[in-house]
Parts: structure tokens; sequence; C-alpha cells
């Protein structure tokens, strides 16, 4: 939560769209339902330095605003709409950034990054 705090969150895209299978799987939800896809970008002192995109069922993603969206944190929202998160799991691995990655990080494209995946429920 002290992250949230820490630092600035610009909201570049929210939009609802139907999960994927890898989404959907691991929502626990049928492939096809819809969720609420949101890109921010998250900034220390002004600098970027991570790209974020994240997936909540559109059940829960209906309890909050895209404003409320923009100004609060993720897991404060969550909270809110009575889906605060017990437990999580987590993948970390390598991976080469993106040029739509790169270019909100300002990073030569390619450049090596994390991944992280974080599944929460």
């Amino acid at each position: 939560k002290s992250m949230g705090l820490a630092t600035e969150v610009e909201l570049l895209e929210v939009a609802d769209e139907p999960a994927d299978a890898l989404v959907a799987a691991r929502l626990q939800l049928e492939p096809g339902a819809t969720v609420q896809r949101a890109v921010r970008l998250r900034k220390l002192q002004g600098e970027p330095f991570s790209y974020l995109t994240t997936y909540v069922p559109a059940v829960i993603a209906g309890r909050y605003s895209i404003e409320e969206l923009r100004s609060t944190p993720l897991l404060m929202l969550l909270e809110r709409a009575g889906a605060g998160a017990v437990e999580a799991e987590q993948w970390i691995t390598a991976a080469s950034a993106s040029p739509t990655v790169s270019a909100c990080l300002d990073v030569p494209s390619g450049s090596p990054v994390l991944k992280i995946e974080r599944t929460m429920i």
C-alpha cells in the first residue's frame, strides 16, 4: 500500500473486453467473460518505472468509476468493492520491452525488463 501512496499513477487506457483464455483461467472465469482491462503508468518523482496492465471482472469493476480508477490505488478500490485480496500468486520473468512499453518507460525498444504477473484472489 505504501507504494501506491509514494508514487503517481497515470491511467493510459481502460476498456471492457472479453477475457482471453489465459486471463479467464487466472481469474477463474469463463473464456469470453467481460473484464475491465486498465493500463497504467506508475512514476516515482516524475520518472516512469512501471507499466501495469490489470484485468478485473466486470462485476467487480462496475463498483467503482473510471475517475476513481484514475485517482485511487486499485487495491483500495477492490477492498471498497468488497473484493479485497486474501491470497496472491506471482511469477517473475525477464522480458524484452515492447515498443509500447519502451515508449512509456522511456527506454530503448527491446530493453530488458522484469515482467511480473500476479493473480490476487
